[in-house]
């Protein structure tokens, strides 16, 4: 296994030499790891290693086999495994899955992991090739991972890096145009983050360039891609057995050209109808989109309605209440003042009965006297 442990000093690459969507999924890790002991591996061009430390990582240590180290484990002294660009191993099923559950062990004791993997359709349309992994492949590997936050990356006339489970961010040097139409599952890679959760929440959505970043474009550009390849593959095959032919044989060949051009020509038809199909799609969705908020301003306007009626109701009950209180005072009033008047009766009675008696008393005293 090649290790190295690199403190240098950021030094520019040459521009142009780099996937620009790699340097930006390295920027993005550097920003969530500055200042922090990284191993990076898998960085094929040296342009990862280059990006992290120009982005705050400056304690690397720079790894070529990424599953000798898991083997034997990653030290105590080291706080992130980065790993954004072996395609080869993480476009592999069997690998990426051993690779995914080392990891994972690696973050369940503390260890941050940042993990990009291929989309399987990118690759496929981009390369010719098979692999990858698909949206839900990653949705079950991101599961793994404690805490684990999602991103997708879509690479059109731009870079754009993203969450997947958060609205779009403008990002600070981008216009950010048509974000709702970035397909998870043409993303051309995923980057899984564990352990780091609060950083990524902290950083905006990430583009590269001073570009309008549209994704719906990205499958129409690969469909291109591949037919203007294939178109130069049929080119100079055809040319070289045309240096060799005259005549009748130059004929067939220049029939060969043309039939190869019409294909060629159809697989650009059928890309284009893709893309007016998919705008299509966007604007129905766009049409439907309308008429929900509509709905949804209707019930909104209910809902304030009734808020106003229940408000109205509220106060028309904190008035009976009032008023059922003052009779409630009144009517005590009115006990009291009937009690005082009892007693007052009781009084009075009392007082007659005495002067009554007393005056029967001195009856009493003349008719004894009078005898």
């Amino acid at each position: 296994m090649d290790v190295s442990r690199d403190r240098r000093a950021f030094a520019p690459f040459a521009a142009g030499l780099v996937d620009a969507a790699l340097v930006q999924r390295h920027a993005f890790a550097g920003d969530l790891l500055a200042q922090r002991r990284v191993v990076l591996a898998g960085d094929r061009s040296g342009a990862g290693a280059e990006t992290l430390r120009s982005h705050g990582c400056t304690d690397l240590l720079v790894v070529d086999d990424l599953a000798t180290l898991l083997t034997d484990g990653v030290g105590a002294e080291w706080d992130a495994i980065v790993w954004l660009d072996d395609v080869d191993d993480l476009g592999d099923a069997t690998r990426r899955e051993s690779l995914l559950d080392a990891l994972t062990r690696e973050a369940a004791r503390g260890i941050a992991v940042v993990v990009s993997l291929p989309g399987a359709e990118g690759l496929a349309t981009a390369q010719g090739t098979t692999g990858g992994a698909t949206y839900e492949d990653v949705l079950a590997a991101s599961a793994r991972f404690p805490g684990a936050v999602l991103l997708l990356q879509a690479a059109a006339e731009g870079s754009l890096l993203r969450r997947a489970d958060a609205a779009p961010q403008q990002p600070l040097a981008t216009e950010l145009v048509l974000p709702d139409r970035l397909e998870p599952e043409h993303a051309e890679h995923f980057m899984i983050v564990a352990g780091l959760a609060d950083a990524v929440a902290r950083l905006p959505d990430s583009a590269t360039l001073r570009a309008a970043v549209a994704p719906v474009f990205v499958r129409r550009i690969r469909s291109l891609e591949a037919a203007n390849a294939n178109l130069l593959e049929t080119n100079a095959r055809l040319g070289r057995g045309a240096q060799s032919h005259s005549g009748p044989g130059a004929i067939t060949i220049l029939t060969q050209l043309r039939a190869a051009t019409e294909r060629a020509e159809a697989v650009t038809a059928a890309a284009q109808e893709q893309a007016t199909a998919a705008t299509l799609r966007s604007e129905q969705l766009e049409a439907r989109a309308v008429v929900g908020e509509q709905h949804a301003q209707a019930q909104t306007e209910r809902a304030v309605a009734a808020e106003r009626r229940v408000v109205e109701l509220e106060l028309r009950a904190a008035d009976a209440e009032r008023r059922v209180y003052e009779l409630e005072a009144r009517a005590g009033a009115a006990e009291h003042r009937g009690a005082e008047l009892e007693a007052q009766l009781s009084e009075l009675r009392n007082r007659r009965s005495l002067r009554a008696a007393d005056r029967l008393k001195r009856l009493l005293r003349q008719r004894r006297r009078a005898s």
